[in-house]
């Protein structure tokens, strides 16, 4: 008997592993919830944010109705700038569009810029039966800079009887947080 009492008293308790099925539901909900939220999260970004080719497009149908306010705002003034000051060497353009965008004076003369020319070019749309479609967008990296890219079009204008169709016409386009901005515009 003293065996059996040896072990008996050497017998290891068993251990259970838990295995709640209530914790292990609400562990995969909570994955899946995640995922959704991410997945929703990324469709809002994706349809908030404006492309390069996007911008072009509407910068143009901007011109075409004459909305010169729509004009100024897709345009970012202090990427005009830093895109005419570094246009020879565009590897500089990142850095002088930064410095730019901190400079206190420079803001106001944006802000006075829009507010001054926003209205400046206002065409009656029934006076001009212009129409204008891009076409064979191409979009690439500019050399050197992290922020820029180079929008390539045909553009096809018709006025009344007279058509023309350009091709190879550059627009230098900016990211500025969720959106891109025209800097340059062969037009």
């Amino acid at each position: 008997m003293e065996n059996n009492e040896e072990n008996l008293g050497s017998q290891e308790p068993e251990t259970t592993t838990n295995t709640n099925p209530v914790k292990k539901a609400n562990t995969t909900l909570i994955g899946i919830i995640a995922i959704a939220v991410v997945v929703i999260l990324a469709v809002i970004l994706m349809f908030m944010t404006r492309g390069a080719k996007s911008a072009v497009k509407d910068y143009v149908k901007a011109i075409e109705k004459g909305d010169s306010s729509k004009v100024v705002n897709l345009m970012d003034l202090n990427g005009v700038s830093a895109f005419e000051s570094t246009k020879a060497d565009l590897s500089k353009f990142d850095e002088t569009y930064a410095e730019l965008k901190k400079d206190k004076e420079m803001q106001e003369k944006v802000k006075e810029f829009k507010k001054e020319y926003k209205d400046q070019f206002k065409l009656d749309g029934t006076d001009s039966k212009m129409k204008v479609s891009v076409k064979d967008l191409k979009e690439e990296k500019v050399e050197g800079s992290k922020k820029l890219k180079k929008v390539t079009c045909t553009l096809k204008v018709k006025i009344d009887e007279y058509e023309d169709e350009k091709e190879g016409i550059e627009f230098y386009v900016v990211k500025d947080g969720l959106k891109h901005y025209i800097v340059s515009a062969g037009v």
